[in-house]
């Protein structure tokens, strides 16, 4: 799973570097349910993720504790290969990019989809600076940080979905 992951991540900063786009999604999950999947050296047979987010009671939560860190890791490699591609600057691309890191649910037993954490990685050319902990206020959507993103990418868009404003906490 996670050589899959990083083949992928690959893939998505020579598109980057060879011009073919500028925007990439992922998403590292698949939808369906019910799906087992094998994280090497987490487990030693597949797992169904999503079933595990329902099952947190007691030290549940420590079994799903080591999938999230195995997506950190895979994370944590897009990051340090972003820092190793060098631009025509001197920069590199991880300073003139913007990478999202998040989930869906803030807790699966409950279904709770507000509130959620979000990574932002990058320094969007020096228009957000990183090494922040920013606590938004309860209920902020998660849209807000799209349409923050369109904007920083220079689009002249004032919502997004059911965006309410953007997150200006991340300009410089």
């Amino acid at each position: 799973r996670g050589e899959y992951i990083r083949l992928q991540m690959d893939l998505m900063l020579l598109a980057f570097q060879m011009g073919i786009t500028n925007v990439v999604t992922f998403m590292i999950g698949p939808e369906r349910w019910d799906a087992t999947l094998m994280y090497e050296g987490v487990f030693e047979k597949p797992v169904q993720h999503h079933n595990m987010t329902h099952n947190q009671k007691g030290d549940g939560y420590k079994e799903l504790q080591k999938i999230d860190l195995f997506h950190m890791r895979q994370y944590a490699y897009l990051i340090q290969r972003m820092k190793e591609v060098a631009e025509f600057d001197g920069s590199t691309m991880l300073d003139n990019s913007l990478i999202a890191y998040g989930a869906g649910l803030g807790d699966g037993a409950t279904h709770q989809y507000y509130d959620l954490p979000m990574i932002v990685a990058g320094k969007a050319q020096g228009r957000i600076k990183q090494g922040r902990f920013i606590k938004m206020k309860s209920g902020t959507l998660n849209s807000n940080l799209w349409l923050t993103f369109a904007q920083l990418m220079g689009l002249e868009i004032d919502s997004y979905a059911d965006s309410t404003g953007v997150v200006s906490e991340l300009w410089t």
